[in-house]
C-alpha cells in the first residue's frame, strides 16, 4: 500500500464515533503499511473544534505521521490557491502536502480537491 495522507474530515468522523471510519483507520494502523500521514494544518483544524476532546485529539495524533508545513508545501499551496480560488487555504495546504510527498489523499470531501491535477484521491465510505 502506498503512503496516504488523511484529511481532517476523516479524523472528525472517527472522533464523532462513525464506526466505518474507525474500522478503516484501525485497519490502516494494524497493517504493515506505513502509518498514515497528516498535515499539520489538520492538527490546527482539529483543535479549533470545541466539541472535540483535546485529550482524544492528542491520542489520535500519536497514531499518525504528522507532516510539518515546509516552504515547498507553502509555495505549492499558494500556487494551488491562485489557480483554483474556490479552494480553501486549508485544503490547498493539505493537497500541496500530499502532492509534495507523493501521497494519495483520503477524504470525505472529494469535491474540495477534485479539480487538482495529479492528486490521487480516495473516498472512504461512511456507512
Amino acid at each position: 500500500m502506498n503512503q496516504i495522507l488523511i484529511d481532517t474530515s476523516i479524523l472528525i468522523s472517527h472522533l464523532e464515533g462513525q464506526q466505518a471510519t474507525t474500522d478503516f483507520l484501525r485497519t490502516l494502523t494494524q497493517s504493515d503499511a506505513p502509518l498514515p500521514a497528516l498535515s499539520v494544518i489538520s492538527e490546527v483544524e482539529l483543535y479549533t473544534i470545541p466539541q472535540l476532546d483535546p485529550e482524544m485529539i492528542s491520542k489520535l495524533l500519536a497514531t499518525v505521521n504528522l507532516l510539518p508545513l515546509s516552504s515547498c508545501i507553502a509555495q505549492k499551496a499558494g500556487n494551488l490557491k491562485l489557480q483554483y480560488p474556490e479552494i480553501t487555504t486549508e485544503h490547498a495546504i493539505v493537497a500541496a502536502t500530499a502532492l509534495t510527498n507523493g501521497f494519495a489523499l483520503v477524504t470525505f470531501d472529494v469535491k474540495a480537491y477534485k479539480m487538482i491535477p495529479g492528486l490521487i484521491i480516495f473516498n472512504v465510505p461512511n456507512e
